[in-house]
């Protein structure tokens, strides 16, 4: 039973390692990149903060490139009755 625990985590630790590529290309870090990304200025991420789908650490704001295309997507179909 221990070596099925070792190879679950070496497992695991591989993934980890081989996702982080994937997650930093998908990873979107501070206003100037979020607004760069979906067309708008700096200053308007931060008025619309509650209503993006971004985060914070600390005072800088972080968003997912998947996360936001996604919800434009659910924005786009609310506006058209449409379902995703």
């Amino acid at each position: 039973m221990k070596h099925a625990a070792a190879c679950k985590s070496v497992d695991e630790s591989q993934f980890l390692r081989d996702a982080e590529p994937v997650l930093a290309a998908d990873m979107l870090e501070g206003a100037d990149q979020i607004a760069a990304f979906m067309g708008l200025s700096a200053r308007q991420v931060y008025h619309l903060q509650g209503r993006l789908p971004v985060f914070s650490i600390g005072a800088k704001l972080f968003a997912r490139k998947s996360t936001i295309v996604h919800w434009i997507a659910e924005q786009e179909a609310k506006a058209t009755g449409a379902t995703i």
